[in-house]
This record gives structure tokens, sequence and C-alpha cells, in this order.
């Protein structure tokens, strides 16, 4: 008998194998060109919002890899409250995405297109894995003819339709939100490798799914609503399995789940209680146990929106975007029958094992957290928090175009195609607001114009341009913008936030209105001081006299104030403002604001006075060569105005003093010496005239008064 020669073909199953690798090749590089062409032009954004707690303004985070061991052990904010001295107000316990920032700090200190390059990285890999994990789901219908395109494409589509969804573009927009980002990366790979683990057991495979899950709860707490999905998807998708055998392969996670809430209550604690006692911060302050229910499920119905289509977008869904509301509103109502429905739906076909179905419980158990019912979370409603949630909706609707449209694969391939070029559409739009503070404000404003942070937030960007502008044309309509906004702020709560006169004043002073500027600054300052929201944060009672100070002192410097009694009550009302402000927030005092003062006592006459304020100043840490030079000048005065009435002594005296704390300061040195040569102490004047010329040697005035010393001191 004749041996056969092998075929020169390649088998079926060969060319099954090989077609449906470069099928997923293609389909990876897809949702990665889908990724970076969306969200690409975030590269050229800088640093916003949140990022300051997380690496701007994060000294341990900007200690780079020195910082790693402190923010292990440490509260995750600890390094910003700490510059705010407010260390011990919260617990939270997030380093994953803090380390990394640090990591990124050491490599590209101060560079947000490192930060906004992982975040973009970052965000495509959770696309990738997402789809890794769905075809691990549905590993079954590989060997399936029947199902076989449905196992091609279906996790591809489900990718592809979150990497292009609308309601993501905060987290990918601001950097902070990596822990949003790492939490979902750590528990979908943890969930791909468990079912792998789960269908050919492997050390390896489990040991990663443990270290995966430990990331994701390490990125953020929420995650651990991620732990109930484990049990859920062995049921729906491995239906060949017992539940005692689910229990078995489950139980590690499941203890890992509930060691972590053991550590999360017992020793980390849960949220900053001082930072949400009023409205303004925590609507559901003063609201009855029903009024939060029936919030909680109206929240649950917008996230259904969001997830399937968020028609608006913001960041700002604060006071009072979303109404408190009690059970005789139609809109829990509807979210109660809305729930209801699909948790109907959801007990009926469980026992069918349908995929819909662990769609729902999914979205129900990721998204129960950020509801409120349990436990304020720190914001009425935000997108970041249906970042998880997402994945559920995504899912359920590729099965739902899946099931429909099976019969026509061209229709599955349109429906998502034009799903995915819609959501794109609304993603592109979002993410041009994110390209700065003032478009993402502005924006907020318009989609929920009753938040109150959204109108506050533009208005005060508003005012930072109208300050930094040169163009006289302007500063009014900039000005005349952000009033209307302060208004429509004001109309929506008019009390718990001293910070809305400051600013109102600020953008009165701007705009040449004195009387209003001064009034509207001292009623922030007076409301300041008695606030519960700044009550145990330090800083913002400074912030509110400095304003009302440097009002004042701007008036005066603009010939505003030609009355020089009301100048000088207006300058010592300043003054006793700022000292208060100053005994009370020593610990994180601005170096304006003794600055201020100081500028204040001068203007009063009141030297001493403003020289001592002018080196409590230099004391502050964040003092500059602006500080050390208003220094100079308050001594310069002082030193001059008794030079003028021919006290040398005590003008030596001032001006030794300066110079002794500013070495390094031609004019300090140029007065001490101009004053030994006034009082006729020729040979002492030397010194510090010589070390003026050294400072500042291109100054001819220097040199000449140097010249007729020296000629002094030899005629004596």
């Amino acid at each position: 008998m004749k041996s056969q020669k092998p075929s020169s073909k390649p088998s079926s199953k060969t060319r099954q194998v090989g077609s449906s690798r470069a099928t997923l090749f293609w389909q990876t590089f897809v949702l990665v060109l889908v990724a970076f062409l969306l969200y690409g032009q975030t590269l050229r954004n800088g640093y916003m919002l949140d990022d300051r707690m997380v690496m701007l303004e994060n000294s341990i985070v900007k200690q780079g890899l020195k910082g790693i061991p402190t923010l292990l052990t440490t509260d995750s904010f600890y390094g910003y409250d700490k510059e705010l001295g407010r260390t011990g107000q919260r617990k939270t316990y997030r380093p994953a995405s803090l380390v990394m920032f640090a990591v990124e700090w050491q490599l590209f200190p101060n560079q947000p297109l490192a930060g906004h390059l992982v975040q973009l990285s970052l965000y495509a890999i959770v696309g990738l894995m997402l789809m890794l994990l769905v075809r691990r789901f549905f590993a079954g219908w590989a060997s399936e003819k029947p199902h076989q395109f449905l196992y091609q494409w279906l996790p591809f589509f489900a990718a592809l339709l979150f990497i292009a969804h609308p309601v993501h573009t905060e987290v990918v927009c601001n950097i902070k939100s990596r822990d949003e980002i790492l939490a979902l990366l750590g528990m979908v790979t943890a969930l791909m490798l468990f079912l792998k683990h789960t269908d050919k057991p492997s050390p390896f495979l489990f040991v990663g799914s443990i270290a995966a899950a430990v990331l994701g709860l390490l990125s953020k707490e929420s995650a651990i609503t991620f732990i109930p999905i484990f049990p859920l998807a062995l049921y729906f998708f491995r239906p060949t399995l017992s539940l005692r055998q689910i229990l078995v392969f489950s139980a590690p996670l499941l203890v890992l789940g509930i060691a972590y809430l053991a550590l999360w209550f017992g020793v980390m604690g849960r949220v900053e209680d001082s930072f949400y006692s009023i409205p303004l911060t925590n609507p559901f302050t003063g609201a009855s146990f029903a009024e939060r229910t029936a919030t909680a499920f109206w929240l649950v119905a917008l996230y259904i929106g969001k997830a399937l289509f968020p028609l608006t977008l913001s960041h700002s869904y604060t006071f009072n975007a979303i109404p408190v509301v009690g059970w005789f509103h139609w809109k829990p109502l509807f979210a109660l029958i809305l729930c209801g429905g699909l948790v109907f739906f959801a007990v009926r076909t469980t026992p069918k094992r349908d995929a819909l179905a662990f769609c729902v419980w999914f979205f129900f158990a990721t998204i129960a957290l950020a509801s409120n019912l349990f436990v304020y979370v720190g914001g009425m409603l935000g997108e970041r928090f249906v970042f998880t949630p997402s994945v559920a909706v995504v899912l359920a609707l590729v099965l739902l175009a899946a099931k429909y449209l099976q019969r026509e694969r061209l229709w599955i391939f349109a429906a998502v195609g034009i799903l995915t070029a819609a959501y794109s559409i609304q993603a592109l739009s979002r993410i041009g607001d994110w390209k700065n503070e003032e478009a993402l404000f502005k924006a907020d404003a318009d989609s929920t114009p009753e938040s109150y942070q959204a109108q506050t937030e533009y208005a005060k960007a508003l005012l930072v341009r109208s300050i930094a502008s040169n163009d006289a044309m302007q500063k009014p309509q900039l000005m005349q913008t952000a009033l209307e906004h302060l208004e429509k702020a004001r109309e929506i709560d008019s009390l718990n936030d001293p910070q809305l006169y400051t600013t109102i004043g600020l953008c009165y002073e701007q705009a040449g209105n004195l009387a209003d500027a001064l009034r509207n600054s001292k009623r922030g300052f007076e409301q300041t001081l008695v606030s519960a929201l700044y009550k145990n944060t330090p800083g913002y009672v400074c912030y509110a006299a400095k304003c009302y100070g440097q009002t004042v002192l701007s008036a005066l410097q603009a010939g505003r104030l030609i009355d020089t009694a009301q100048a000088a009550v207006l300058l010592n009302e300043a003054s006793v403002m700022l000292t208060t402000a100053i005994q009370r927030d020593t610990p994180t005092v601005d170096a304006d604001v003794p600055m201020t003062l100081a500028n204040c006592y001068d203007a009063l006459s009141e030297y001493d006075s403003a020289i001592s304020a002018a080196e409590i100043a230099l004391r502050v840490k964040n003092a500059d060569e602006r500080h050390r030079n208003n220094f100079a000048i308050i001594v310069g005065n002082y030193g001059g105005s008794l030079m003028q009435s021919a006290q040398y002594d005590r003008a030596i005296a001032v001006f030794g003093r300066g110079a002794k704390r500013l070495e390094n300061n031609p004019r300090l040195q140029w007065g001490l010496g101009m004053a030994y040569f006034a009082a006729g102490r020729y040979k002492e004047a030397l010194p510090p005239l010589r070390r003026a010329v050294e400072l500042d040697p291109i100054a001819q005035r220097l040199k000449d008064d140097l010249a007729r010393a020296e000629k002094a001191a030899q005629t004596m």
C-alpha cells in the first residue's frame, strides 16, 4: 500500500486558526487606532481640576521614587492635604495610581504630556482586555460553527463601543481618574485569568488573577463591587459547573473581598465627614430616608441613560444640578419601574443563563455604591462612576444586536457602526471641552445650569482671564459675564459659600466698582469666619482677608481714595481683617497675606508694624523674590522717612534690620550705607556701600555715592 503524500494545502482547522489570529490582530489594531484618534488631542492638554491633588500640589508624589513608601502607608491625599494643613480629615487608600504618578514625576517632572500619554495607553489596554474577557466568556463558541461569527466579532463590537463611549471622556481626559482606569483594568484582567484558570487550572493563572484583583482594589475602593461578578460569570458562562464548584472556584476572590472590606472599615475608615456637612457639599444633608432612597433610584435611572447614550455631559453634577426628591415625584417612580422591570427580567432569565441577565446583575452590582443609597460617595452623580458599569451596557447592546439581527450579519455591522459613530461624535465634542479649564467650565455651566459649582467655576475662570488681560475693552465684557454667572450661583445658594461674595467683590474691583467690591469682599470675610464649609479647612479666611486688603490698596494706588480719612478707615479695617486671618490660619498662611498687611501698615505710615508683618511674609514657605523686593521697599520707605526727619541712628537700625535679613539686596545695603553717611559715620558707610556696588555694578548712582563716602572717609 502506497503511503499517501501529505497534502500541500493547510487543513480547514489550520486555516480557521490562522484566520482567527489575523482577525484578532486587525481588531486589536482598530481598537488602539480608535482610542488614539479620539483622544489623541488630549496629549496637548495640561493638568486640570483634581490633577492638582495627585500631582501638581501633592508634595509626596512630587518627591518621585522617594515618596513611594509614604504613599503606601498614608492616606492617598495626604501629600495634598498636608500642604493645606488639614491632614487626618479623610481616609482614602488608593496607592496604585499615586505610585504611578510618583514614577512619572520622577521621570517627567511637571510634564502633563507623559501623564496623558499613559492615561490614553491604559485606556486602550482596558479596551483590549475587555475584548479578551468577552472572548473568554464565550470560549465555547469557538468550536461551534453556528457561533463562530459571533465569537470572533461580538467581543470586538463590545470593546469598540466601550472605547468610543462618550461617558468615558472625564476618566480619560482627567489624569486623576487613573484610579478608575486601573481599577477596571485590574478587575477585568483578574476575571479573564480567573476564567482561564477555571477552564484549565494553573497556579500561575490563579496567582495572576489574585494579583490583578489586588491591583484593582488598591486603585479604588469601588472595585469591591466587582467581586460578585466572578461567581456570576461562572454561573452564566460555565453552565457545566455546579453551584458547589462555582463557590469553590470563587472562594479565594470572595475571601479577598471580605478581607479588603475588613481592612477598609477597620483600619482605613471612611469618608471625610467634615467635608460633607452642608447641602452645598452633600445634597443629602438633612434628607429623610425616603428622600434618600427615592433620589438614589432616580440616580440609577440617570446612570442607565448615561450608559446607553449621554445626551449631556458635565463634571459638575453638584448642588443643585440634581435636586433631592421624594417618592411622590414622578422621577423616582419612573426609576422604580425601570429598575424593577430590569430586575424582573433578570430573575426570570437567570435560570436560563441568559447573558443579558448577567449584564443586568453586572450593572446593578457595580453601580450600587455610586447611587448614594448606602453611603455618600462625594458627589451626587459622576460620569466617572459609570466607567465600570458601562461594560455591562455595551455588552448588552451587542448581545441585543446579535439576537435580533443574527440572520443578516451586515445589519449587525451596520448597527454597531452607527452607534460607534454616534458615540464618537459625542465624545469628540466633549473632548474638545477639556482643552483647558475655562472651556470645560463654560460647557458645564451651559449643560448643568442649576449646578452651583459649574456657575462659580466658570465665573472664576473669567475673572482670572480678566486679571491677566491687557485689553481694556475686553475686561468689562468678561466681568459682566462673570457677574451674570455669579448671580445665577447666588440664586442657587446664597448662604453656604462665603467665597461667592469674595469672588463677586473681585469682579466688581476689576470692573472699577469700588463700593460694591468692598461691600461684597467684606461680607465674604465675615461669613468665612463662621462658615461650616471652611471650619476645618485653613486658608480661606486668609484668602478672603487678602482680597479685601488688596482691593483697598489697589484703589489707593489708582487714586480712587482721595479722601485721606476714608482711606485710613479702610486701611485700618483691612489691617484688622488680615491680622485676624493670620492668627487663625498661621500654619498655612500665604505669603501674600502678611505682605498685604505690611503694605496696609506702610500706607498708614505705621512702619514698625509694616516691617514686622513683612518679616512674617518672608518666613512663609511660598515667599519668593516678589515678597523680598516688597520687604526692601517697605524698609526703604521707613528708613527714608527717618532720614528725612534727621533720625539717623533709627534709620541705621531699620536699614540694618533689613540688610541682616536680606544680605544680598543692593537697595538695603545702599540704604544702610547712606544712613551711616548722613550720620557722619563715613568709614562705617563704606562696607555696605561697597556691597551694594558689588551686588549691582551697573547702577551709576551707587558708584557715585560710594565715591563720596570714600572721599569723606579720607578727609576724617
